[in-house]
């Protein structure tokens, strides 16, 4: 490679440097405007945000506090849904006071419901008799003015059955959820739904109420979500911004409830005509013909996963927008979701005429700067001619003093001194240790060395059952892919759980907890990691299947105890792993799972030590190939609250037919299994005692039998 003069290289320097400088300039320049766009943006969604929660809360909590009054009014007996003529008295104010609540109902466990709502100008009532599950019961019907005098009554009919509605059903959940009293159970709303009458977008909220005699019974307000629409159709947080609401539907589907300004759906009949178009359904985000609002889709899934607020930017066509998506939660669980769009031209028009004028000035200065280089390195040349004469001698480790560097610039001054130390500190050093070897002690910093000690651990093993089966059916690539997404999803859960992942063997993983870092709660956190494991693996295993890929089944076995962890192998080649007996027997936990048809299987060690949190059924007593002192072996079932009554119950059948068969009482092992469910009569763990217990009954075991099953095979 050719060289420059140092008149010629230093003024390319310096005019890189004002180039840079400009550059940076630029750049910051850059930066400011994107500061301000996110200030200024930020602040425009901040601003829109609030309006819409404020307007939400205008919209929902009236409702709200109408329906825990009507609480009230019903325990004191001022409502009753059976006396129609005060329903009607009470109701209907209601309703003519709140326009977003197109009807309210009520239902009891009885069958008997009470519904009135808007009629084009009057009110419809309809009273349905109680009855059975299942049975067709005529509704009473009654046509009000708008104060409520009755205009017409007739029968007609038109099944309708209140405890088969979502709103009855929801309601009654969160009365059990509050232990049958009223005054605890929280609001439920349903998801948002397209309305029977009007087919506008619509949503419902109901409680449970009693009345005086104490009997429960439900009650839902349904609300039209036009007047939402209305507002945020209106909305501009900047000249081309948008704000709109989403939510899921019944069918679990993002679909907009809240329309964002459009011309073309600026009015409630154009945005009516819309969703009947759809199919009497509320459209999703890329269906109302804006990018901008189709690119919100993946945002929305992100801050739905988080379940909290969530800013972004993103690049929409030529321009870049920015959102902002905030949860708006109902009570009960329901939630709805603000979203703001603002794109960033909106806001940038003034950045874009400053960055032009930087350009402009930056270009003046670049002239200057050239000139005033060529002065400068005329002073600079000499001396640093020397220096660089001294450093190229240093290069070839002649480190004998040189011909001192004599200038009157301060810089080349101070390098001529820097060098002159740097060549004695140079020399000094090379007495004791060899230029060479520095250089590799250097590059290679601290050299990691063979050993370890005994530490605490847990360990657990992973093995995907039929494997080489699997691996021979599937080309290359798709065994790669899957097992790719399957290791992503048991190593997150590990490291998720605070573990370390210490080898995969093939389709094998070995992880660790407790080193090397100590930790106290390591079995605790293993059972947590398995149990998590467990779980994402049956959501797996049903993704593989529905997606026609072999179900990857897997065991995981879970010991606890000391082992001797630390660097292993040669001076050249070292792994951090850990070696002992327990580590052989999660290994072999592991493969003993199978038969027992159990997904984990887990050491008595690791059970005593885990905590009060879990769940547990005892297996077997075992002892695995090549050690003889039993090991009692445990099924996690969960964590405690979390277990349903089923399989407690049959945990606790199974251990008590276990007990018996321990104490050789074989008949009584196999009553007990005997009242066992249907649907776990086939469990191999069930399985395998009945079979052990009627080979006893046939042929008694010897006297030193001890009930321990010694496996044979690793």
């Amino acid at each position: 490679m050719g060289h420059l003069r140092i008149r010629v290289s230093l003024t390319v320097a310096v005019a890189l440097l004002i180039l840079a400088l400009a550059g940076t300039m630029f750049l910051v320049n850059v930066q400011a405007g994107r500061e301000i766009a996110d200030s200024l943006g930020d602040r425009f969604l901040e601003k829109t945000e609030t309006v819409v929660v404020e307007r939400l809360d205008s919209f929902f909590q009236p409702v709200l506090t109408t329906l825990r009054s009507a609480q009230s009014m019903a325990r004191s007996g001022v409502m009753t849904p059976h006396d129609t003529a005060r329903s009607n008295a009470v109701y209907l104010p209601i309703l003519q006071a709140y326009p977003q609540i197109t009807s309210l109902a009520t239902g009891d466990e009885e069958g008997f419901s009470y519904r009135i709502g808007a009629e084009d100008e009057n009110w419809l009532v309809r009273v349905t008799p109680g009855g059975p599950l299942g049975t067709d019961r005529t509704p009473h019907f009654q046509l009000l003015d708008a104060q409520g005098t009755v205009l017409k009554e007739y029968d007609k009919e038109k099944p309708f059955e209140a405890r088969a509605r979502p709103w009855y059903i929801g309601a009654r959940q969160k009365l059990v959820e509050a232990k049958g009293v009223v005054a605890d159970a929280k609001t439920f709303w349903t998801k948002p739904f397209i309305l029977n009458t009007s087919r506008n977008p619509g949503i419902a909220a109901a409680v449970p109420f009693e009345g005086p005699d104490g009997v429960p019974y439900m009650m839902t307000f349904n609300l039209m979500l036009t007047k939402l629409s209305d507002f945020t159709a209106s909305l501009r947080p900047t000249q081309h911004g948008k704000a709109f609401v989403i939510a899921r539907d019944d069918q679990d589907a993002v679909r907009v409830l809240g329309f964002p300004q459009d011309d073309a759906l600026a009015t409630p009949e154009a945005r009516l005509e819309r969703i009947k178009e759809l199919g009497n359904r509320m459209p999703g985000l890329d269906e109302l013909g804006q990018p901008a609002l189709a690119a919100a889709a993946a945002l929305f899934a992100q801050a739905e996963a988080s379940g909290t607020s969530l800013t972004s930017r993103l690049e929409v066509g030529d321009d870049a927008w920015r959102y902002a998506l905030t949860p708006y939660e109902l009570s009960g669980g329901q939630r709805l979701w603000i979203a703001v769009a603002v794109p960033e031209s909106d806001v940038l028009g003034a950045v874009e005429a400053q960055r032009r004028r930087i350009v402009q000035v930056s270009g003046l200065a670049l002239l200057g700067a050239l000139a005033l280089a060529l002065l400068l390195a005329r002073v600079y040349s000499r001396p640093l001619r020397r220096l660089a004469a001294e450093s190229e001698r240093i290069t070839r480790l002649d480190l004998a003093p040189g011909e001192a560097v004599k200038t009157h610039v301060l810089e080349a001054h101070q390098l001529a001194g820097a060098q002159e130390r740097m060549r004695d500190a140079l020399a000094s050093f090379s007495r004791y240790v060899p230029t060479e070897i520095v250089r590799r002690l250097l590059a290679e910093g601290e050299a990691a060395r063979l050993g370890g000690r005994e530490r605490d651990v847990t360990l657990l093993f992973s093995d995907i059952r039929g494997f080489t089966t699997i691996s021979e059916g599937m080309t290359p690539e798709a065994l790669t892919a899957q097992l790719a997404e399957y290791f992503d999803g048991l190593l997150t859960i590990v490291q998720r759980h605070g573990g370390v992942v210490d080898k995969m063997i093939g389709d094998a993983v070995m992880a660790l907890w407790g080193a090397p870092v100590a930790d106290e709660a390591h079995p605790r956190r293993a059972v947590e990691a398995a149990l998590e494991m467990r779980a994402w693996l049956a959501e797996f295993e049903a993704l593989c299947r529905s997606r026609g890929q072999p179900a990857l089944v897997t065991h995981v076995g879970l010991a606890s105890g000391t082992a001797f962890v630390g660097n292993i192998g040669a001076p050249h080649r070292l792994n951090y792993t850990a070696l002992g007996d327990v580590v052989n027997l999660a290994s072999r936990l592991e493969g003993a799972s199978t038969p027992y048809g159990v997904r984990v299987l887990v050491s008595h060690a690791t059970r005593e030590r885990a905590g009060d949190g879990f769940v547990w059924r005892l297996v077997d007593r075992i002892a695995v190939k090549g050690k003889n002192v039993p090991e009692a072996v445990y099924e996690p079932l969960g964590r405690v609250g979390e277990v349903d009554e089923d399989t407690l119950s049959f945990a606790r059948t199974y251990e008590r037919a276990f007990e018996a068969y321990q104490d050789r009482k074989f008949r009584e092992a196999t009553e007990i299994l005997g009242d066992v469910p249907a649907a776990r009569a086939k469990d191999p763990s069930v399985a395998h005692l009945l079979q052990l217990c009627h080979w006893y009954l046939d042929e008694a075991p010897p006297p030193d039998w001890d009930g321990v099953a010694r496996l044979t095979v690793k």
